[in-house]
């Protein structure tokens, strides 16, 4: 990135690659590349109104515009670029789990999601300083 610090310099950096003149411009074109934005967030992010947490696809969208990558969008955004699929760290014999042990990983799954997406949520290094971490609510709770 060349000092786009903000997703409005992502939009103003698209703008001006695409020699654009309205948000339409832009948001048809993403659309035609097969990315989802639409010219109300492209204006609201222009006008520093915009007040939503951006998703992936809008992110992604950004990205392509304004030609930076998907991790330099996340930064703009101020969210942590996201690790590569899950799914794709899981062990070999992860599918001989039975019904009743797959739920309790998915269970333990969406309860660090959830606390995850908590604004308080502190991570805390265990004692034993071994890697594992526990999720505490901040003081006051």
């Amino acid at each position: 990135m060349e000092g786009e610090k903000t997703l409005r310099d992502l939009i103003d950096r698209a703008f001006v690659r695409h020699h654009a003149r309205y948000a339409t411009d832009l948001a048809n074109l993403a659309r035609a590349n097969d990315f989802k934005i639409n010219r109300t967030t492209i204006n609201e992010i222009r006008n520093g109104t915009y007040s939503a947490r951006p998703g992936k696809p809008v992110l992604e969208a950004l990205a392509w515009l304004a030609g930076v990558s998907l991790d330099a969008a996340y930064l703009a955004a101020d969210l942590p670029a996201p690790g590569p699929p899950f799914a794709a760290e899981l062990p070999d014999d992860v599918d001989r789990l039975d019904r009743k042990e797959r739920d309790a990983v998915l269970h333990v799954v969406r309860v660090l999601l959830e606390h995850h997406r908590s604004k308080d949520a502190t991570p805390v290094t265990d004692s034993q300083e071994n890697g594992t971490f526990e999720l505490r609510s901040a003081p006051g709770e």
